[in-house]
């Protein structure tokens, strides 16, 4: 993890911030799905509610210049994109993770339809469940095996120490930290 390349959104009369974003972490999703997972971790320095307007790309030299330039294809016109350059020094690591709810409507549908649960059994377990949504910044993905769109909902905090790990094709890991500056 010792170069990096941001992403800056900029401000645009016809797309939202979020628009921007949720289309830039979707061709990132496709580029790093088509080049192998686990090399490239990802940060969004400017997230609050929202994911903000900066998306960072962290990885080696080598990682970052495989990806290549045509997956943000369409998008130059709406960001402002660094070149990859060496991490600043830095004593500070972040970890940004994806959040999932324990308990879908989507699951649910599923469960029925596998015989796990009847229907008045998933109704009672849905009006019991205390965690039907998040809460908190989130992309909205169109899912490239499945179609359907889902909220991939992100969660990021810094720490003192750097974890080594791999990265999924979104960019997040459980275990891995990308470096915080």
């Amino acid at each position: 993890m010792d170069y990096y390349q941001q992403f800056t959104l900029l401000p645009d009369p016809e797309f939202s911030e979020t628009t921007l974003m949720n289309a830039l972490i979707a061709k990132l999703h496709r580029a790093l799905h088509d080049s192998g997972e686990g090399e490239v971790g990802v940060s969004f320095p400017t997230l609050n509610k929202t994911l903000g307007s900066i998306l960072r790309l962290h990885g080696t030299q080598d990682a970052l210049g495989r990806l290549g330039s045509n997956w943000f294809k369409g998008m130059r016109d709406h960001c402002d994109i660094s070149k990859i350059d060496a991490v600043p020094e830095t004593n500070e690591w972040c970890k940004v993770i994806r959040r999932q709810p324990k308990l879908t409507a989507a699951k649910l549908r599923r469960n029925i339809k596998h015989n796990i649960y009847d229907e008045s059994k998933a109704e009672n377990i849905w009006s019991e469940s205390a965690d039907k949504t998040l809460k908190g910044p989130y992309a909205q993905i169109k899912s490239l095996s499945s179609g359907h769109q889902f909220r991939l909902y992100i969660e990021q905090w810094r720490q003192s120490n750097e974890v080594k790990g791999s990265f999924n094709r979104y960019g997040l890991s459980s275990i891995a930290t990308v470096p915080w500056f």
